[in-house]
């Protein structure tokens, strides 16, 4: 094969490069999923696209403007893995394949971002210290976050502290957040102000109001109908 200047291309050595390409993408696809904490059932699920695509673009639209996405809605309509599909492709659009994926993106539930803060807790007083972002897993500083189902689990007053200040350290610093959950942000705001600390027999009233003011002011609310995909076993 020749190119534009005369020279030859040897037909297996451009095969040979192509393959080798394909190996590098696959590898670094692989690792993105890995290591930004995607779980295996989302995964497959964002294989076959088990999400509708108009989704996937609101929350695109919603990144392009530097602005995280709130998806909302009934169990099984895809919220979770429209969200794995955006920040997939937020990852992918660095176009390298240099770098810590987690420092780009990473997939954690609501619940085990607390839980992790308390692990960490947890070294701290048994002497154990890493780089500050195992517990969470980097949540507070990488570039695009999923934080899957919030409002699956009741919050303590900690928690809810907990989760506003993770909301106010990325909103101030321009890093979008991709929120999913069964509760719309005025049944999330009722769902956590209602809610008694068991330990201190506190109403949490003001916090689902400022954590759901937070999220609206940062993020586009998107509503996701449809029915179970897992029951119709599509």
């Amino acid at each position: 094969v020749a190119t534009r200047s005369g020279s030859m291309i040897c037909p297996v050595c451009k095969e040979g490069r192509e393959l080798e390409r394909e190996r590098e993408e696959r590898g670094w696809l692989e690792r993105v999923e890995r290591e930004c904490g995607i779980p295996r059932a989302t995964q497959a699920d964002v294989r076959r696209s088990a999400f509708r695509q108009e989704v996937l673009q609101s929350i695109r639209s919603s990144l392009e403007q530097s602005r995280g996405a709130y998806l909302y809605g009934s169990v099984g309509t895809g919220k979770s893995t429209a969200a794995g599909a955006a920040l997939l492709e937020s990852v992918q659009s660095t176009g390298s394949f240099l770098g810590s994926p987690g420092r780009l993106g990473r997939f954690i539930t609501a619940s085990d971002y607390l839980q992790g803060i308390r692990d960490s807790f947890s070294d701290r007083d048994a002497g154990v210290f890493g780089d500050g972002a195992t517990g969470t897993q980097g949540a507070d500083g990488t570039r695009c976050l999923v934080l899957d189902d919030i409002g699956a689990d009741r919050l303590s007053e900690w928690g809810a502290e907990q989760m506003t200040t993770l909301i106010d350290h990325r909103t101030s610093n321009g890093l979008p957040t991709i929120f999913t959950s069964n509760f719309s942000l005025d049944e999330l705001e009722q769902r956590i102000n209602n809610t008694y600390d068991t330990r201190t027999r506190n109403r949490l009233y003001p916090s689902g109001s400022r954590i759901a003011s937070r999220i609206e002011g940062s993020c586009s609310a998107l509503e996701v109908k449809g029915p179970d995909y897992r029951r119709r076993g599509t």
